[in-house]
């Protein structure tokens, strides 16, 4: 169904973003679900995934109303499995040291296969019409390089170079505004959304874009009992 693990694992993410809100219920009422969601997202090997996976348990801990002492230990325990992941699973630490030393290494001209330097490529671009975008032929995107792009690119800068900066701020507002839930919720939710772009390129597809209009019911689980 998917055409990389990369991408499966922003749709699996989704499945947990969504029920934010209700997090709790999520886990209560589909905990088997989840264990299965959470060892398939492990299972992608994605560093972006990783990531982000790491930040919602994080952001769980962080509202939980558990007792401080339990959640103090557990975010200690969070913290020294991240350390020992970053400095001992390649891509984790070493993909994302070693991306980061070769987009510092860019000069004019080349091309970066890599979301770093993408990133970087992406920026030189921008500035040529950072309100319109430069469309999506890659040639009217990229000048010279275009022919030599394809395949690689930053989801969240790419997306700017193609739309501009207006249409993805609106759609990141959007997005904001359609979620009912709280303030805090929605800022890491938008945050989530951004971190998982810059990983893949999920505006080129529907359902990211489907985000600014699915109405998700204020208790999804009392609808789901009157049913």
């Amino acid at each position: 169904m998917f055409w990389e693990p990369g991408a499966f694992q922003g749709y699996i993410i989704l499945v947990f973003l969504l029920y934010l809100k209700e997090w709790k219920q999520f886990w209560t009422t589909y905990k088997k679900e989840c264990i299965i969601l959470s060892v398939a997202l492990l299972t992608t090997f994605s560093t972006t995934g990783y990531l982000v996976f790491c930040c919602y348990i994080i952001y769980i801990l962080f509202v939980s109303k558990i007792n401080k002492l339990i959640k103090v230990s557990f975010l200690l325990i969070l913290l020294i499995a991240c350390t020992y992941a970053y400095s001992n699973i390649d891509f984790l630490g070493e993909k994302i040291e070693e991306q980061y030393e070769n987009a510092q290494d860019l000069s004019a001209g080349d091309v970066s296969w890599t979301r770093m330097g993408a990133l970087m490529i992406d920026i030189q671009h921008i500035k040529k019409h950072p309100m319109i975008g430069n469309g999506f032929v890659m040639t009217s995107r990229y000048g010279v390089l275009g022919n030599k792009m394809h395949g690689s690119g930053n989801g969240f800068t790419g997306a700017i170079n193609m739309f501009g900066i207006p249409c993805i701020l609106i759609y990141l507002i959007l997005v904001y505004r359609n979620l009912n839930f709280t303030n805090l919720q929605k800022i890491f939710f938008v945050s989530i959304i951004i971190i998982l772009l810059n990983g893949e390129f999920f505006l080129n597809y529907p359902l990211f874009w489907g985000l600014i209009f699915i109405n998700i019911p204020q208790n999804t689980f009392a609808l789901k009992r009157n049913q």
